[in-house]
C-alpha cells in the first residue's frame, strides 16, 4: 500500500524473477477508471507476462494457463486456489509474450479477457497463439460471456472479479 498517493503497489518481475517495474492502482473513489492504473516505475509492458515466475510450477503441473488482461485477476485467482494464471497488461499479445506463454508448454491456453472486449478481438488474439501451433500441440480457448450472464454489459469486469464460482462456471 502506497500511503503517499493512496494506491496499491504491484511489483513487476521479469522471467528471471528480477524486479523490473512497479504498477499502482489508485484507491481514490473519484479517480476516473482510465487513470486508475499507472506505472510508478515504468517497465517494458510488452515484454512482461505477470505471474510467470510465481505461477510457473502450477501452470506446468496443471498443464493449463489462463491469460488475463490485468495483474489484479492473477492475484484474485491465486487467492481462491487457482494459481495457473498470468496477465499481459492489456488485451493485445506481443510476440515476446506469446513466446513466453508458449514456452510453458501448457496443453491448454485460455484467454480470459474483460467484459467489453469483442469476440472478434479475442479471436484475433487467440489466432496469434495458434500460429505454428502444430509445433506446440496445445489447445487455445477463450472465455466469452456472449449473453452477459456472468459479467454485466459495460462493466469491464474480469472473469475473476466475481469470485471462484463465477470463474469456474465460465471455464466450464
Amino acid at each position: 500500500m502506497d500511503l503517499y498517493d493512496n494506491s496499491i503497489a504491484i511489483p513487476i518481475f521479469d522471467y528471471g524473477g528480477r524486479l523490473v517495474g512497479c504498477k499502482n492502482r489508485s484507491n481514490d473513489p473519484f479517480c476516473p477508471s482510465d487513470c486508475r492504473f499507472y506505472a510508478s516505475l515504468p517497465y517494458p509492458k510488452t515484454n512482461i507476462v505477470y505471474g510467470y515466475t510465481i505461477n510457473y510450477h502450477s501452470i506446468v503441473s496443471r498443464n493449463t494457463i489462463v491469460v488475463f488482461e490485468s495483474e489484479k485477476a492473477v492475484m484474485q485467482t491465486h487467492s481462491f486456489g487457482s494459481p495457473f494464471a498470468v496477465a499481459i497488461g492489456g488485451h493485445c499479445l506481443s510476440n515476446t509474450q506469446i513466446h513466453y506463454i508458449k514456452s510453458l508448454g501448457a496443453k491448454n491456453i485460455v484467454l480470459a479477457y474483460d467484459e467489453g472486449i469483442s469476440e472478434d478481438e479475442i479471436r484475433f488474439e487467440a489466432e496469434k497463439l495458434r500460429v505454428n501451433n502444430h509445433m506446440m500441440n496445445n489447445n487455445v480457448y477463450y472465455l466469452f460471456d456472449k449473453d452477459n450472464y456472468y459479467l454485466n454489459k459495460g462493466s469491464k469486469d474480469s472473469p475473476s472479479d466475481h469470485g471462484r464460482y463465477v470463474f469456474e462456471q465460465m471455464c466450464k
